[in-house]
């Protein structure tokens, strides 16, 4: 079993930009600042994701998952995460 968190920016396939832009497609928005307010999460933290400076953390993948109606299997794709059924459990 693989166990890895959501802050692994450096794993293979984390494409946090490809998954900001799904999510904007999804919502139907026009730029970042209106995918913050979307999420409730600051601008800032949006430019430091897409610059790798942030992970995405779970809270925010809870939002995306709420707001853009994403399976959780899908936005773990998009963070180079194994399907949660592979990982261990947490401790």
């Amino acid at each position: 079993m693989t166990k890895r968190s959501y802050s692994d920016v450096s794993a293979p396939g984390y494409n946090a930009n490809g998954l900001l832009d799904v999510v904007m497609a999804r919502c139907k928005l026009k730029n970042d600042h209106a995918l913050s307010i979307t999420l409730e999460i600051a601008p800032s933290m949006i430019s430091k994701i897409r610059h790798h400076a942030l992970p995405v953390g779970p809270s925010v993948v809870l939002r995306i998952h709420e707001q853009a109606n994403m399976p959780v299997a899908l936005i773990r794709e998009y963070l180079g995460m194994p399907p949660a059924s592979k990982m261990e459990p947490a401790k």
